[in-house]
């Protein structure tokens, strides 16, 4: 992103925004032309990296409504950018609703302003100006679909953002073996990647980041969005991304063993999850999963999860689990989501959702 003189906030939500499919409608002070036509329309990085037309579509038509509210001159670069992306039709009598527009996988951009405690890992990273902290990226194909494809791994969810923010203020967890549960399309992943390719060669020495999920397509998505030349990972990083089926670890499964010898390999010395607990019909293989993980790992590893509290039975049914199998949950205390890197992100799927980061135990 070109662009070296320091970015108002305003700016930067709509930045956010339209990388993030979001419209922020609580911007009120007017709209900056010359920064989205350069940091946008002009932008190679959106030229290849695209969010979904149906959103673009919707972003510059709001940004056209505001500005000619506030009674000035609408640019002739947006209103083309605009009219660029309207349907068109060989049949007059063909009605299109944008709303109703069929959902696929599109590029998503996430703008964050690094917090201190990961700024000097994170310093050679690409940034959109030299401000003070950096404003960094990280760029996704993802789905803004609840289920796309028949799973719920191809879009990004809050508790994600969540365990992201924490492992940015809490950066030296990712100087060692990580494994991450559910890796979904990435982002965690990205983060994780990021610090430890940030860190002094002695430690970079002992990094190396396994990332995990029980769908195919779901773990080719993360191998192809970590991948992408935006995110800035080096290509001898130890990253390897594998099929995880926690039914593996219920004693009564034939592969058990094949599991726990695969986990002994990783040696994990942490372990994230973000959005595990989601059904009450995944909590026994996932709580032996992670029993199995603290029996059979040499370095007793950290085991720490970001639950979306949906329904308190599900959450009740997790909890008295782990106790039978001599675990428990300690409550980490998290901020508001307000006060977080990902604060400008908004979606009214899980907007409003009570998120917990809990570490397991043994008892």
């Amino acid at each position: 992103m070109g662009g070296t003189s320091p970015i108002i906030m305003d700016d930067f939500k709509l930045l956010q925004g339209f990388g993030q499919l979001c419209i922020d409608k609580s911007i009120k002070n007017g709209v900056n032309q010359d920064f989205l036509i350069r940091e946008i329309i002009e932008s190679a990085h959106f030229r290849e990296y695209p969010p979904a037309p149906s959103f673009q579509r919707s972003f510059w038509k709001w940004i056209i409504d505001s500005i000619e509210e506030s009674n000035e001159e609408v640019d002739e670069q947006i209103y083309q950018r605009y009219m660029s992306l309207l349907p068109t039709a060989k049949d007059p009598n063909v009605h299109f609703d944008v709303a109703s527009a069929p959902s696929s996988l599109s590029y998503t951009t996430y703008f964050i302003r690094a917090p201190k405690e990961s700024q000097e890992l994170l310093q050679e990273r690409h940034s959109i100006s030299h401000e003070d902290p950096p404003t960094l990226k990280f760029t996704l194909k993802e789905s803004r679909m609840t289920i796309e494809q028949g799973t719920t791994g191809y879009r990004t969810w809050k508790p994600s953002l969540y365990l992201a923010d924490w492992v940015l203020r809490h950066p030296k967890l990712c100087f060692g073996r990580v494994l991450e549960l559910g890796c979904g399309v990435g982002l965690l992943g990205i983060v994780i990647a990021s610090l430890q390719s940030g860190c002094n060669t002695g430690e970079k020495d002992q990094c190396a980041l396994h990332l995990t999920d029980i769908d195919d397509g779901v773990v080719k998505t993360c191998h192809f969005n970590m991948t992408l030349p935006p995110n800035h990972l080096r290509s001898d990083q130890p990253l390897t991304w594998e099929l995880l089926d926690w039914c593996d670890a219920l004693p009564s499964s034939e592969r058990r063993e094949i599991l726990q010898q695969r986990l002994q390999e990783i040696d994990p010395d942490v372990v994230f999850g973000a959005d595990l607990v989601y059904d009450l019909s995944i909590v026994p293989a996932l709580v032996h999963l992670l029993a199995l993980l603290m029996s059979c790992v040499s370095s007793g590893p950290r085991i720490l999860l970001t639950i979306t509290v949906r329904r308190q039975e599900t959450m009740d049914t997790f909890m008295s689990a782990l106790g039978e199998l001599n675990l428990r949950a300690d409550i980490i205390e998290l901020p508001p989501f307000h006060e977080t890197a990902f604060a400008h992100q908004v979606d009214a799927v899980d907007k409003d959702v009570t998120i917990k980061l809990i570490e397991v135990l043994k008892q």
